[in-house]
């Protein structure tokens, strides 16, 4: 029972768990069943953790720019897509950037579905 106590506490982190503990206590909040109650208590704070860092990521990624968007797919083709050899990224990240990330994502995407077949997977994304 400790173990699932220490658990549950440690995924509210120390400030939470202490006030729940607190509730607990001067509330009468889960005497029915403690062991419940701070289990739910502590599935609520990690599901507001989840949403939390969701939404950090979101905000992180929409300030990504346009550049680094590119960038970042080049570099995941050049690592997984198997094609013949690997794209130059500082020879078609300009280019690309000038056509906008639609349309870059589009030919990187094309560039994907044929993967192998491409000769010069540079000369293709420019």
């Amino acid at each position: 029972k400790i173990c699932e106590v220490a658990k549950a506490l440690d995924v509210m982190g120390p400030r939470r768990g202490l006030q729940v503990l607190r509730q607990m206590q001067e509330q009468g909040l889960g005497l029915a069943d403690p062991m419940a109650y701070l289990k739910a208590m502590a599935h609520r704070v990690a599901i507001a953790n989840v949403k939390q860092e969701k939404e950090e990521d979101d905000d992180e990624e929409g300030g990504e720019d346009d550049v680094t968007k590119i960038s970042k797919r080049i570099a995941w083709l050049n690592q997984f897509a198997g094609l013949a050899k690997k794209v130059r990224p500082r020879e078609v990240v300009g280019a690309l950037y000038c056509l906008g990330v639609k349309q870059s994502m589009d030919i990187l995407r094309s560039l994907q579905e044929q993967g192998s077949s491409v000769a010069d997977p540079t000369w293709f994304s420019k």
